[in-house]
């Protein structure tokens, strides 16, 4: 009985597992909102409960005043190669080349981590983000994605005192596979991002989108969805200009009213937002709350009268549901636009169950036919196949129509689609015979559950063969998935998952062979445009260096032409042959440049010495020519010589240009004065607070001089001397080192020797004695 009861689990979850795979589905900028302020669409199913989908948008400005801070998300994981990479950095630039001189974004590369390409927020274009670009782009593409990580360095990376607008984008698929978010987990992301006033836009991009995430982070943070496109990066744009209004906890709802998300998402002025949930009444309803907006809190009510209740509204019965579980903190509810997707995908898994029912009475399951049957009607009353299901059950009850003993009922249809695998797989399955009791019905149920999982094969591999021309990788992934689904799958008889693991395996040998020849190929035409690229390089570099030594060359005319012959030499037919070693112009202009130098300063030479042979002769001409000894000349005695001398040397014996301060007076006096030191194995600094202390002058070391040398202050210092000057005994301690001392803005600065050649002092001597 239990084996029963696990079969019928079973194929009620496979039926359930359609339903949750058609609702992650994503709200999109491109769909018109509805006009009105507010829409109340209803569902009653007759039995007091009432379903209802609730749209509200603000009336308030259009833009967010002030400028901007953006935080933008790329994705650089494994799967955003190729044209996906190329695609979401060309909507990155080209959301970066919309936006405002006076926004400032930053750049975040998203993978294993989070990592910052701009150092803080910076302006959208500028060296900055150029340079953070080329950081981009250096990234190889590899590893998985932490959605975790990257929502977290968004929340990080705004300031708590910062009052500007704030919006983050993200570009990739959402495919959180390094850490999968649970709902509580992402619940507290969401909140958190929401008590930041920061909402998320996204962009998706990848083989594989995660659509139930970023639709999720959108709604529950206030962003928008834009699918990949050439409007993509203008409505980005868009989306953080306008205006976010968060609601507070003090939502007003109308008596009788559960409503799911159970925490009222942000209301956007560009779009509307829906909440779904259950009510009581017949309305009107008023709703009311405080929300803070872009020129603060706001107060907003609406007045809603239910719209009747509507059969095509039968889908909010399963998406309440849904909510139920999690408090709709899962479901990716942004706008009008996400309901429709949702109703598409709730209908489409009520096509599934009917389908299902119509499998199990081919296979004279009865119950299951009823079962699901009754399911789909639940879902949606008037649908054909489900109603058709119904009758011919209760026909056969009766008796009516049933199949005669021994005989196969009808098979199953195959499914749309698939005629071109139909030598692959059996999809009929086994088919016991009727009245069989208990046995029968264990294998009418295997027989159900075997139909399905043929059938989501037989779909896989022939959606598979059609990708991997285009897309091996992903249609080798969607195998493996389906390959370990046949494995894990209870109740399926062996010899069906042989044959059902025999085709996938195929199908997967295939899809890696494909798979090859794709990388194959692309390496090729890697390799063709690293050639073309390298080969367009070296042309450009030949261009280059021609055109440089032609400048090269008329400069060295120019400086031919004003006579600098040796600077033309020197400079630019230097120049010209270090660009073209191997182009012999250069070289003759060099020699050219420096022969005519030559011959002109032979020239300038043998002008000179003719004019001095001259003037030489003129000079002894001069010197014959006598003077007369009256009146004669009288000198004083020596001792008045002596005393002038004395007096001169002892008020000019030499005379410093530059001012002397009192603590440069103090210094000089200093280092006549004696000292002592006995240091052994003490370093530097220690000898110098030494002998600061000891003699109560300013000493300090010249320490990026003392490193370029290689001395440090911790050099070891070994002397021992008395009774000299401070002077002398510096200089023989310093001599050791290579270093010497100069006297500079009042301190006793050690230095070394080259550093204190460049700071000079200017004294005058008297020299009268000498002339």
């Amino acid at each position: 009985m239990s084996k029963y009861l696990l079969g019928r689990s079973a194929a009620a979850a496979l039926a359930a597992g359609f339903l949750i795979v058609g609702m992650m589905v994503l709200g999109t900028v491109g769909a018109e909102p509805s006009g009105k302020a507010a829409r109340l669409d209803c569902f009653s199913r007759g039995e007091g409960a009432d379903y209802f989908a609730l749209s509200l948008k603000p009336e308030t400005p259009t833009s967010a005043p002030g400028p901007r801070e953006i935080v933008f998300l790329v994705d650089t994981s494994a799967s955003q190669a190729g044209d996906y990479r190329s695609d979401g950095i060309g909507t990155l630039k080209g959301v970066l080349s919309t936006l405002d001189q006076e926004d400032r974004v930053k750049l975040i590369a998203v993978d294993l981590n989070a990592v910052p390409l701009t150092e803080g927020f910076v302006a959208p274009s500028g060296p900055k983000m150029t340079a953070a670009l080329a950081k981009l782009d250096a990234r190889v593409p590899l590893g998985a994605t932490d959605m975790k990580k990257a929502l977290n360095a968004t929340a990080d990376s705004f300031s708590a005192d910062s009052k500007n607008p704030r919006a983050a984008i993200y570009v990739g698929d959402g495919m959180s596979t390094a850490e999968l978010l649970g709902t509580e987990e992402f619940e507290k992301l969401t909140g958190r991002l929401v008590d930041g006033r920061i909402p998320v836009s996204s962009c998706p991009v990848g083989p594989r989108i995660d659509e139930q995430l970023l639709g999720a982070l959108a709604g529950k943070t206030g962003g928008v969805v834009v699918p990949m496109g050439p409007r993509a990066a203008t409505q980005l744009a868009a989306a953080t200009a306008a205006s976010v209004l968060y609601p507070g906890k003090d939502v007003v709802w109308p008596k009788g009213f559960t409503v799911y998300p159970t925490r009222m998402p942000p209301l956007r002025t560009d779009r509307d937002s829906v909440v779904i949930g259950t009510y009581a009444g017949k309305g009107p309803y008023e709703i009311k709350m405080t929300a803070a907006g872009p020129g603060g809190p706001e107060n907003l009510s609406w007045t809603v009268q239910p719209v009747e209740s509507n059969e095509d509204n039968n889908y909010l019965v399963e998406l309440v549901d849904r909510a139920k579980v999690d408090g709709g903190v899962s479901l990716p509810l942004i706008d009008s636009s996400s309901l429709d997707q949702a109703r598409q995908a709730i209908n489409a898994g009520v096509d599934d169950l009917g389908r299902l029912a119509r499998q199990a009475l081919a296979t004279g399951n009865l119950d299951d036919a009823l079962r699901f049957a009754n399911e789909a009607i639940g879902r949606d009353p008037r649908n054909p196949e489900a109603l058709a299901v119904k009758g011919a059950v209760a026909k056969r009850r009766r008796g009516e129509g049933a199949q005669p003993d021994g005989e196969a009922p009808p098979a199953a249809p195959a499914a749309p689609g698939t005629p071109e695998l139909a030598g692959d797989l059996d999809l009929r399955g086994p088919m016991p015979a009727a009245g069989e009791g208990f046995a029968a019905a264990v294998g009418r149920e295997e027989a159900v559950i075997a139909t399905v999982i043929k059938t989501q094969v037989q779909n896989v591999v022939n959606q598979a063969r059609g990708r991997m021309g285009a897309d091996p990788e992903g249609a080798l992934q969607e195998l493996k998935l389906t390959l370990e689904m046949v494995r894990q799958t209870p109740d399926l008889n062996p010899d069906v998952r042989d044959q059902l693991r025999d085709v996938t395996e195929r199908a997967i040998r295939t899809a890696r062979r494909r798979q090859t020849e794709v990388e194959q190929d692309r390496q090729q035409r890697q390799e063709n445009l690293a050639r073309d690229k390298e080969r367009m390089l070296i042309n450009e570099d030949l261009s280059r260096t021609q055109q440089k030594v032609r400048q090269l060359m008329e400069r060295l005319e120019s400086l031919m032409e004003e006579g600098r012959y040796r600077f033309a030499e020197e400079a630019a037919a230097k120049e010209a042959m270090e660009a073209a070693p191997d182009n012999p112009v250069p070289v003759l202009a060099t020699l050219q440049a420096r022969q005519t130098g030559y011959l002109h300063d032979a020239m300038a030479l043998r002008v000179a010495r003719q004019k001095g042979v001259v003037d030489a002769l003129y000079e002894v001409e001069r010197s014959h020519v006598p003077f007369p000894g009256e009146p004669p000349i009288v000198y004083p005695e020596a001792s008045v010589w002596q005393e002038l001398t004395a007096r001169r040397r002892e008020k000019y014996s030499s005379m410093h240009l530059a001012t002397q301060g009192t603590a440069e007076k103090k210094i000089a006096d200093a280092l006549k004065s004696p000292t002592q030191m006995e240091f052994i194995e003490t370093p530097l600094q220690d000898v110098i607070d030494f002998l600061k202390d000891y003699h109560q002058i300013e000493i300090q070391l010249d320490n990026r001089a003392l490193e370029e040398v290689g001395t440090g202050s911790d050099t070891p210092i070994t002397k021992n001397l008395k009774g000299i000057s401070l002077r002398s005994a510096l200089r023989l301690m310093l001599r050791e080192l290579e270093l010497t001392y100069v006297i500079r803005d009042e301190v006793l600065y050690i230095t070394t020797q080259e550093e204190a050649e460049t700071q000079l002092t200017t004294k005058v001597y008297p020299v009268a004695d000498l002339v």
